[in-house]
């Protein structure tokens, strides 16, 4: 798989945070696009095909845990990243547990992110390309 080829949906609550995510990993050369709340996130999960989602754990309405724990019954392929700002051993556990491959406290490292994402992308789909 190709790089730009991997889909990516970013969802953050905050604009700003979620747009300079989506910068970075087009700078990585993947394929992002950014919503702002959870509800759009499961309506352009059902419509779209993507590899990867990385959320918020704190928004409103729905929270990233219940995010992935619904995103991940429609696609259990789909890799979940949750990044925090409140980050807590116990919440990071839950996700784990729910089927997240890492918990990433804000503000995270790009480096951290990106040896999640590759090391994910390549156990689920095989080496990536660049």
């Amino acid at each position: 798989m190709r790089r730009n080829d991997v889909r990516i949906l970013v969802v953050d609550d905050d604009k700003k945070v979620a747009d300079l995510l989506v910068s970075q990993l087009e700078a990585l050369s993947y394929s992002a696009k950014a919503v702002y709340d959870s509800s759009e996130a499961l309506e352009r999960l059902a419509r779209d095909e993507f590899q990867v989602l990385i959320t918020d754990v704190v928004m409103p309405g729905m929270s990233g845990i219940d995010l992935l724990e619904l995103s991940k019954k429609a696609n259990d392929k789909l890799i979940v990243i949750l990044i925090s700002g409140y980050a807590t051993i116990e919440t990071g556990v839950k996700a784990l547990k729910k089927g997240a491959v890492d918990y990433l406290a804000k503000p995270y490292r790009l480096e951290e992110l990106e040896t999640t994402l590759r090391t994910s992308l390549e156990s689920t789909y095989g080496p990536l390309e660049p």
